[in-house]
């Protein structure tokens, strides 16, 4: 049984090798850097909306603040008029601005923390865009490496360095 299960591993282990060998690195390479482009473009166009949104928020805030502004005015005429039951509804305008005020500033506060998570991301996405194009690169210049032998140290280049090591060795005894 045991002999049985070993070479059905084996005969596995081969059949992944030779998919692996068909599967052309370049091929796989070019498809990452397709989905690393897709995912860049998917975190610019959320960084649009997000642009839009905080243009937005600054023109509610704006107007929100140019709105307490006249409201004040208007309190201090109807307070001047000893108008109260207009001043009352004048100050729960003012009130429920002040409000509007306050959540839209944390909405700018709420942002701004996107827009530092979205760029953080994008520079990630980029540093490994970066990665994967230099490995294609590499990939059309030097297909064994790029392919997983990033030693690039040949047998020869092991025998010298252990020739020169015996040397060194020798002569520091």
């Amino acid at each position: 049984m045991s002999i049985t299960r070993r070479f059905t591993q084996l005969m596995k282990a081969d059949v992944h090798g030779v998919l692996d060998l068909l599967e052309e690195p370049a091929s796989i390479i070019r498809q990452s850097i397709r989905e690393m482009t897709e995912e860049i473009e998917q975190v610019e166009a959320e960084q649009r909306k997000l642009n839009a949104r905080s243009e937005e928020n600054s023109r509610s805030r704006e107007f929100s603040r140019s709105l307490l502004d006249e409201l004040q005015q208007q309190v201090g005429l109807c307070i001047a008029e000893k108008n109260d039951e207009l001043a009352r509804k004048v100050i729960r305008r003012k009130l429920e601005t002040e409000r509007r005020l306050s959540l839209l500033t944390e909405q700018r506060s709420a942002i701004e923390q996107e827009r530092n998570r979205l760029e953080q991301s994008l520079a990630r996405y980029r540093a490994q865009l970066q990665q994967i194009q230099d490995r294609y690169e590499l990939a059309q210049t030097a297909p064994d490496i790029a392919c997983g032998d990033t030693s690039g140290v040949s047998d020869a280049d092991v025998e010298v360095a252990l020739l020169k090591e015996k040397v060194n060795k020798g002569a520091s005894i």
